[in-house]
């Protein structure tokens, strides 16, 4: 198979991106601007030539719309079975062309998403935000910080290694705001009362 290739938005020449899958970042070689894209691994599997759907054989369910082709699914809103070709997925759920149509101008298909929330940036602009308001507010960014990176550890978005360094820079940041803290409360509540024994 070529190479995959994707067209930079700014300078539209068609860049090869890396064979990686996820959120990655790489330069334009054309313009030298940054790029970013959301990669699947179906862009760098070939699809073997005439690959088609399965005949099926004596006994076996058709699809509705190709009666040689084996069924494989049924169609979630009106039952129709299909085969491979004509089955729609969309949030696990399966439909026939004509179903999806009509639940997609019926608005009843939610959108996939045109943007992603990035909680790596979350994460380090709440570790990094107590430092410029005088260390008081880490008492409560600190641990935010690390429900954050905990909770969207596998988040869209987060399965980059820049995500996940600026991830773990934001927890390893949060921790050393706790350690401060706790070495604060013991050396204000409890060494003094060492003292005096």
């Amino acid at each position: 198979m070529p190479n995959p290739q994707i067209p930079c938005p700014r300078c539209a020449i068609l860049v090869n991106p890396p064979p990686t899958t996820g959120l990655t970042s790489f330069p334009c070689p054309g313009c030298g601007s940054p790029l970013e894209a959301w990669l699947f691994p179906a862009l760098f599997h070939s699809v073997p030539a005439g690959a088609q759907p399965e005949q099926a054989t004596d006994g076996e369910a058709t699809c509705y719309n190709h009666v040689t082709r084996k069924a494989v699914v049924l169609c979630e809103s009106c039952g129709r079975f299909l085969c491979s070709l004509c089955d729609l997925e969309t949030n696990q759920r399966h439909y026939c062309p004509s179903c999806f149509e009509a639940r997609q101008s019926a608005g009843k298909l939610s959108q996939l998403p045109t943007q992603l929330l990035r909680y790596d940036r979350i994460a380090l602009g709440l570790s990094v935000l107590s430092v410029f308001l005088c260390c008081w507010p880490s008492i409560l960014t600190a641990p935010a910080v690390v429900f954050v990176a905990i909770r969207y550890w596998n988040a869209p978005g987060s399965e980059s290694t820049g995500a996940r360094v600026s991830m773990i820079a934001s927890v390893v940041f949060s921790l050393l705001q706790l350690g401060w803290w706790a070495l604060m409360l013991f050396s204000l509540l409890i060494a003094p009362t060492l003292r005096e024994i």
